[in-house]
């Protein structure tokens, strides 16, 4: 029985079949094993693209966070007097990082404490390794 619908085609070339037909060393789009596939896939995808932007970002702040992996926790005043940069610019940069899952934001009292998310300490270190200031 042949289909003219896409979803039943092999996914390499070759003449139309079936869904229940099987050939050796093919999937079929809408099989389990197929689908699980194209899952882990979209993971490790999306997995790969915010590393890319968590290396850019940290890349690009190196300055800011190596202070945050020295002093932590610190406040957004005591990280402006170490940069000497403006309250505004810290806020930002930080809110880029938390955005990223780098950086943690915790309210005691009154303070809010800003340090690096220890699960990517290695990563963190990975990058600010082959950083000379």
């Amino acid at each position: 029985m042949s289909h003219n619908n896409p979803r039943f085609q092999t996914l390499s070339s070759g003449p139309e079949r079936d869904q229940n037909s099987s050939v050796e060393g093919t999937l079929w789009p809408d099989s389990a094993e197929a689908l699980a596939r194209a899952a882990l896939h979209n993971i490790f995808s999306e997995i790969n693209t915010k590393n890319k932007k968590r290396r850019r970002e940290i890349d690009n702040l190196k300055r800011l966070i190596a202070t945050l992996r020295q002093h932590q926790p610190l406040e957004v005043g005591e990280i402006c007097s170490e940069l000497a940069i403006s309250h505004t610019t810290v806020t930002k940069q930080l809110n880029r990082l938390i955005d990223l899952d780098l950086v943690v934001k915790t309210r005691f009292e009154h303070h809010c404490l800003y340090c690096i998310n220890g699960h990517f300490n290695c990563f963190v270190e990975e990058i600010l390794s082959h950083w000379v200031e």
